[in-house]
């Protein structure tokens, strides 16, 4: 492979850190990749800018801005890098175990932000932003993937992401491909919008597939508010109904209904739909 630098060898600790690299562009024969942790080292990576990497001399391989790769030592961090034009920007591969991802942005790559497979386990993902990005924000690889060329062994359990910043990502935030399947923990998150995600969410913001935890999100950008239920239908069901078309006391004993069930975002989806359940019950009986 052609890469910028290879950290590789139990013992060693490898800080790379305050770089500007810039790869060959779209090339052939090697796979082009900025920064691999690989055979037992530890170390970080920390405020550099990457860019300018891609591979298209097949679709099975994909060049990475950072790659954790094999049995690194635990602990390595990946920390406020700007990470853009890659395929994909940080790829946790091959047992690779227990890195810490934050406060990273990645941005503007061809497929993701962070793929995860190859039974990489117990990373940590926080605080970073994923924008933009041709496929995903963060690609959990398995069986399903859409693109068979592009079909990854899973990665293993105890991954997490939580207070990322997704939006713009063209396919979704979070795409879970594993059939096995595991679920990933992506709550405590902002989407892109205040309702939460998209797809198999319930909300407008980037999309997110089955096997996707996303609950509770953050309704604000700047991640103070978190929310755990869609209050879409309980709000219309509370405007579907005027008092002026009513008598005095139909309308009291209804009032009094809703008042028995007022709910907000933060309580639990099954208590909002109870809730709405009563309403809409109380309303047959004005």
């Amino acid at each position: 492979a052609r890469n910028g630098i290879v950290a590789n060898g139990t013992g060693l600790t490898a800080n790379i850190h305050d770089n500007t690299l810039v790869g060959p562009g779209t090339i052939s024969g090697q796979v082009a990749n900025g920064f691999v942790f690989i055979g037992g080292v530890s170390g970080n990576a920390t405020h550099n800018i990457i860019s300018g990497m891609h591979y298209n001399t097949d679709p099975v391989s994909r060049s990475a801005g950072v790659m954790t790769y094999g049995a690194t030592t635990a602990g390595i961090l990946i920390d406020q890098n700007n990470i853009s034009d890659t395929d994909d920007a940080i790829t946790l591969s091959a047992s690779s175990h227990d890195a810490d991802v934050n406060s990273n942005i990645l941005h503007d790559n061809l497929e993701v932000g962070i793929q995860l497979e190859g039974g990489t386990a117990n990373n940590v993902i926080t605080e970073n932003t994923f924008t933009g990005n041709g496929k995903a924000g963060i690609r959990f690889g398995g069986a399903g993937d859409p693109v068979p060329a592009e079909v990854d062994t899973p990665p293993g359990a105890g991954n997490v992401a939580h207070r990322n910043t997704f939006s713009g990502n063209v396919v979704g935030g979070v795409v879970n491909y594993d059939t096995t399947p595991q679920t990933f923990d992506a709550s405590n998150n902002w989407w892109g919008d205040a309702t939460g995600p998209s797809g198999l969410g319930f909300g407008g913001g980037d999309a997110i597939t089955a096997n996707v935890t996303f609950i509770p999100w953050y309704s604000d950008v700047g991640m103070t508010t978190l929310v755990s239920a869609n209050m879409t239908a309980y709000n219309a069901a509370l405007a579907d109904v005027d008092q002026t078309d009513y008598t005095t006391e139909s309308w009291t004993t209804y009032q009094a209904i809703v008042d028995d069930n007022v709910v907000n975002e933060q309580n639990t989806q099954a208590e909002v739909d109870t809730a709405t359940d009563n309403i809409t019950a109380a309303q047959g009986d004005l």
